[in-house]
């Protein structure tokens, strides 16, 4: 009984270590849209081609659509984009254009500071715009798409 004891005691203290500890999924990515001739902010400049404030992705190939919520501060020129871990999402910029993203993840694993547990996260590997070649997602800085 005594020896029954010590073994569930240790496995719960060594959840409780790694509980503390955990490794962020990631399906967010930070986007400025250029016209691909004039290379001019598509939302943002003065005579900008789309509203801001009217951008929705479909998580479902076009069945139904959300609205992407546009940036706080107007001095913020990009715009933040979460995929929800989809592979395909359609964005639609206005009633005529709709582009589609597709998304490759990885699966990152490590083990905790202690060694005891080994941490796993999800996060997004690669975009693809359209047609366009696919770019590496970059956590700290935004993406620019070419339109």
């Amino acid at each position: 009984m005594k020896k029954t004891y010590h073994i569930l005691l240790a496995a719960f203290l060594m959840q409780a270590c790694c509980s503390k500890e955990a490794l962020l999924d990631i399906s967010v990515q930070q986007f400025v849209f250029l016209d691909k001739t004039t290379h001019r902010n598509l939302f943002f400049d003065a005579d900008a081609v789309y509203n801001k404030d009217s951008i929705f992705i479909s998580y479902d190939k076009g069945i139904t659509y959300e609205k992407v919520e546009p940036p706080v501060s107007p001095a913020d020129s990009s715009i933040k984009i979460d995929f929800r871990f989809k592979d395909t999402c359609l964005i639609k910029l206005s009633d005529g254009d709709t582009d589609t993203f597709t998304l490759n993840y990885e699966d990152l694993s490590k083990k905790s500071a202690a060694g005891q547990c080994r941490l796993t996260s999800t996060v997004l590997k690669d975009i693809r715009y359209n047609a366009n070649e696919s770019v590496e997602a970059n956590y700290s800085r935004s993406l620019t798409m070419y339109k």
